[in-house]
């Protein structure tokens, strides 16, 4: 409700189908950009990403020792902050 009591009308499906596809174009042209500003990869990258392909295949034993952030780390922490 707005503050002259009247209700608001909600989204069209239309508008909705819109902005979803303008946010999405429009984070594609930024990883284009950013991709061919940037190709190589940044950091740790090197070290993180093949750990993430290990865990998306369910190996979840082996560790990379110059990962020093162990995965869940900031649930707990995200957990307690408001």
């Amino acid at each position: 409700m707005q503050d002259g009591g009247e209700e608001r009308p909600a989204l069209s499906s239309t508008i909705i189908r819109s902005l979803r596809t303008v946010f999405l174009l429009s984070h594609i042209a930024a990883f284009a950009v950013i991709s061919k500003v940037a190709p190589d990869p940044y950091i740790d990258e090197t070290f993180h990403i093949p750990q993430c392909q290990a865990y998306c295949h369910g190996n979840f034993h082996d560790w990379n020792e110059k990962i020093t952030t162990p995965p869940g780390l900031y649930t707990p922490c995200s957990a307690t902050m408001d």
